[in-house]
């Protein structure tokens, strides 16, 4: 089952999809709101570890930016 926070991370992902670190999501649920209640950066690599998000190195960032993949998607649905 995923959790709000979980499914929140996923929408943001796949609205900025592989343009994000652990840092960008953690200001956008901030500003939701939702900041302090969560590990930002350990729900998303928890996602990457249950195949839901994809972590991506980009030169831009000391950080890797986060894609949504397939799996990801189907749980939004």
């Amino acid at each position: 089952m995923i959790i709000e926070t979980e499914k929140l991370i996923l929408e943001l992902v796949l609205k900025n999809d592989a343009s994000w670190t652990w840092y960008q999501l953690e200001r956008a649920i901030g500003r939701l709101g939702k900041g302090g209640d969560v590990d930002v950066a350990k729900v998303a690599e928890s996602l990457v570890e249950r195949g839901m998000l994809q972590s991506l190195a980009d030169q831009r960032y000391p950080h890797p930016v986060y894609k949504i993949t397939e799996v990801g998607k189907a749980m939004l649905l």
